[in-house]
């Protein structure tokens, strides 16, 4: 089995179980691309390794052409009301998923997977076309930079879901001190009803934050009370955006890529996270756990009945678990390779640098500033508790339940992301130096390292390894 790496580009890391990457792979061969594709560009599919995405080159290019097209051609305004029109309409249907009352039925779990594959078409679009889009504005002078072109899509981006839950956090934080407390308990709150019964609505309506990929522990009471405490102590956390109303249509178009961004990333994890419980019922079928389920693929787990060999889903499991995975599209469809297949292809998609004599290597300034501190690598919710205050947040990219650790963090470097990415976004808000889209990051810089994070010029410099 050969792939010719002179086609790709290395995308980042991210680890995830199967079941997650699976919708990721074929994304530009499903049908709710036709409505955002209107020049019909052909798209290709992506390449995972073992944790590592790579996408095919051309894709870049086809992007840039099409947003080069539709400023040529004044298809600005139209395409905005194309995407507001499109997005609502899969968010509307993905909502809709979840209110079913039946979540046992395998019906339910195939609408969920056939809704997940367009979330993810949909997702992986707007994300290529919104960066795509901003660096012909920027060449063009439409916008004079990329910090210009940043700050007037912070100033009218519409709130995100992860916005209105942080603005409500602060709120808290105000009303605690208005009662003049540092400090909220479950002892203080067992004694006040009104304001349990805010705090109980809140973590009700915000119960997926903390899980993405089809993984990861939800948000619970204890975890807003922390997020509260937090917030009492540090009010610089977590600015409020004050948003205008008015700019030049390219810019309220990117900024309109760069909402449904972050929000299809939202849509996903709430979705999925309330389908638990559906997914666990096929799995109790054969006394597999949600956590094996999803180590499997979408047409495995589809075809899960009392009859399966089960010892032969638990080996894929333990594989692709323990040992590493892979996903590559073929003419016959998704390919899984592990074992010496997926050593093969890595070492065949590897980079033939050596990382280990990398002592500095740059990205895009997506937040000002210059810190020094201790490396955590993070790729997968797994890894969320190892992460300490004053760490410098080394991930592949960021998505809405990154934020806490953002938080915490005294700088973030991402993988991945143009200027509209949520890293930029939110590390901006946060005010904390951030650099974006290095490429190799996770690859270089190893837990523990010390690094110089200069963000005004966008320089990372590893300073003791």
């Amino acid at each position: 089995m050969e792939i010719n790496k002179k086609k790709y580009e290395y995308w980042g890391q991210w680890k995830q179980p199967l079941l997650s990457c699976w919708f990721w792979m074929e994304w530009n061969k499903v049908s709710s691309l036709k409505e955002l594709n209107i020049h019909n560009i052909r798209l290709y599919p992506f390449l995972y390794l073992d944790g590592h995405f790579w996408i095919e080159r051309i894709n870049r290019l086809q992007f840039l052409k099409m947003a080069k097209y539709i400023l040529k051609e004044k298809e600005v305004e139209k395409y905005t009301e194309i995407i507001d029109k499109v997005f609502e309409k899969h968010k509307k249907e993905y909502l809709k998923v979840s209110t079913i009352s039946s979540k046992n039925s395998y019906e339910y779990v195939k609408q969920l997977f056939d809704l997940s594959a367009n979330m993810a078409a949909v997702w992986s679009f707007i994300t290529f076309f919104t960066e795509s889009l901003g660096e012909v504005a920027v060449k063009n002078g439409i916008v004079s930079s990329d910090k210009e072109l940043l700050n007037r899509v912070q100033n009218i981006a519409p709130q995100t879901w992860l916005e209105k839950q942080s603005s409500e956090i602060k709120d808290f934080a105000e009303t605690l001190k208005s009662l003049g407390l540092n400090k909220i308990t479950l002892s203080y709150l067992a004694e006040n009803n009104e304001l349990k019964n805010k705090i109980q609505k809140h973590v009700k309506e915000f119960l997926w934050i903390g899980s993405h990929h089809w993984r990861g522990e939800g948000y619970n009471i204890k975890k807003c009370l922390n997020q509260i405490n937090e917030a009492v102590e540090d009010n610089k956390k977590v600015q409020t955006r004050k948003r205008a109303s008015e700019d030049s249509s390219v810019v309220k178009l990117i900024a309109k890529g760069a909402y449904w961004r972050t929000h299809c990333a939202e849509l996903t994890d709430e979705v999925i996270y309330g389908s638990r419980n559906a997914l666990e019922s096929i799995g109790n079928l054969i006394g597999l756990e949600y956590e094996e389920l999803i180590y499997l693929s979408e047409p495995e787990i589809l075809s899960i009945d009392k009859n399966s060999n089960v010892s032969l889903l638990k080996k894929k499991i333990n594989d692709r678990k323990n040992i590493g995975y892979g996903c590559l599209v073929t003419d016959s469809g998704i390919k899984v390779v592990t074992g010496k297949k997926l050593e093969s292809l890595i070492l065949e998609m590897s980079d033939k640098k050596n990382n280990k004599n990398i002592n500095e290597f740059s990205g895009v300034v997506a937040s000002k500033g210059i810190v020094s501190g201790i490396v955590k690598i993070i790729t997968s919710p797994d890894d969320f508790y190892k992460f300490k205050n004053g760490e410098v947040l080394v991930v592949p990219e960021t998505a809405p339940d990154f934020v806490p650790l953002m938080k915490k963090a005294s700088a973030t470097i991402t993988d991945l992301g143009g200027i509209t990415s949520h890293a930029a976004i939110i590390s901006r808000e946060l005010k904390i130096p951030c650099i974006i889209g290095t490429k190799i990051a996770t690859k270089v810089l190893k837990d523990g390292d010390l690094v110089e994070v200069d963000a005004n010029e966008g320089v990372v410099k590893i300073l003791k390894k």
